[in-house]
């Protein structure tokens, strides 16, 4: 980046910058930061956990760390109606009442809308984030599995872009090795990207070689009719598992929210429901999301801290 073109120091410290010429700028400048706002990171899905940390909203619930009010919806309260005198009453999200009901009788509408509403006809949560509930169900990045909840990490709610390998108990005929509870048994992958020809074609080889190992290179569709049903219930060679541990399959993502055609239920930030990745549907739509760069608190102001000692500058010998 040219010097023209950075932008400029504000720190008391900073020294003007030499040009290309070799003449001194007018100014101090410095290169962009990402802090900045200029550089930014790519758009994506978010993660079914980001998705429901923003749905809740409980920024506005929250005391340095204490819940005072817990949460069923993006808003306050055990209901889907305002509780504020001048909108009392009031449904407080677009969605489907009851069975023939999706915008209220005649005379005094309830969402006023029969299919989808303009963004801001709801009031935002304590976000700023509008139709966190109803209007469309949104997409997120998670691979659908109905025991998520019980293997994510710590560091990783994120449900998907991992590759491993089902160990093979018999590879003669394609069943996979189980553990005392009938869970496959899964090894890391070899490789985490499609695997080219030259390398599918070695994979085969391997398999027709009953002294090759590690047994997770083994090709269990080897000379076996093949089905490539999605949902495993046309599989013609490995049936062992389809009804017991699964019945999706990695291209089924969650879809939460609720929508203009779902009922009160779906409303609530933690239910979740999936669909094929190449399907689509009038009820179900997405938003962009962010990775965060900068400090974890975007507001400190007003807030107890610790002191913290500058460190002594290293001065060399």
């Amino acid at each position: 980046m040219t010097v023209k073109k950075m932008l400029p120091d504000l720190s008391p410290n900073a020294k003007v910058t030499t040009g290309a010429n070799g003449k001194a700028g007018k100014q101090p400048v410095r290169p962009v930061r990402l802090e900045d706002g200029i550089l930014k990171q790519a758009y994506r899905l978010p993660s079914e956990a980001e998705w429901e940390y923003a749905a809740l909203g409980l920024i506005g619930n929250t005391q340095y760390e204490n819940i005072d009010d817990g949460k069923i919806y993006p808003w306050n309260g055990l209901g889907v109606r305002s509780a504020k005198r001048a909108t009392r009453g009031l449904i407080l999200a677009n969605f489907k009442r009851g069975l023939g009901d999706n915008m209220g009788v005649g005379g005094y509408l309830n969402d006023k809308a029969d299919i989808t509403a303009p963004v801001r006809s709801n009031p935002p949560n304590d976000f700023g984030l509008y139709n966190m509930a109803g209007n469309v169900n949104e997409w997120v990045q998670d691979t659908y599995r109905q025991t998520s909840f019980e293997e994510v990490e710590d560091f990783n709610p994120f449900r998907g872009n991992e590759f491993s390998n089902k160990r093979l108990a018999d590879p003669s005929k394609g069943l996979y090795a189980k553990d005392k509870y009938g869970r496959p048994i899964k090894d890391p992958s070899v490789s985490n990207k499609k695997l080219k020809y030259s390398e599918l074609l070695a994979l085969q080889a391997s398999a027709k070689d009953t002294t090759a190992k590690p047994p997770v290179l083994k090709n269990p569709l080897d000379g076996k009719r093949f089905n490539p049903d999605y949902r495993g219930y046309g599989d013609t060679v490995n049936t062992a598992l389809y009804g017991t541990t699964t019945l999706v399959n990695d291209h089924s993502k969650v879809y939460k929210g609720g929508s203009w055609n779902d009922l009160a239920f779906w409303l609530n930030p933690a239910t979740r429901r999936f669909m094929n990745e190449d399907e689509s549907s009038s009820v179900v739509g997405f938003r962009c999301a962010m990775t965060l760069v900068g400090a974890p608190e975007i507001n400190p102001g007003g807030k107890p801290h610790y002191s913290v000692k500058k460190s002594k500058p290293f001065k060399a010998k």
